[in-house]
């Protein structure tokens, strides 16, 4: 019988994307169940089934992830860039 994984992180695997020295303040502030898609795809040019397979979620829930990451990137830079 298999564990159960959670679809934000496999059990016993650590934060990948806390390892990312040069990560942009506003993709650090993005919730852990969003930046690590985000990460895997963007700087390990992972694809949604290898991302799906390291989290234990389906294709879909890691491109809704991903969708939702850049989505609150968008928000947070475009009030960044409204006060320049």
């Amino acid at each position: 019988m298999r564990a159960k994984i959670s679809c934000y992180r496999a059990a016993g695997e650590q934060d990948l994307s806390a390892d990312a020295p040069s990560l942009h303040p506003h993709q650090s502030a993005l919730p852990e169940d969003l930046r690590t898609p985000l990460f895997l795809a963007e700087y390990e040019e992972r694809s949604h089934a290898e991302i799906g397979g390291i989290l234990g979620c389906t294709v879909k829930a890691v491109e809704s992830r991903i969708y939702r990451a850049r989505q609150q990137l968008r928000a947070s830079l475009g009030s960044v860039l409204e006060t320049v």
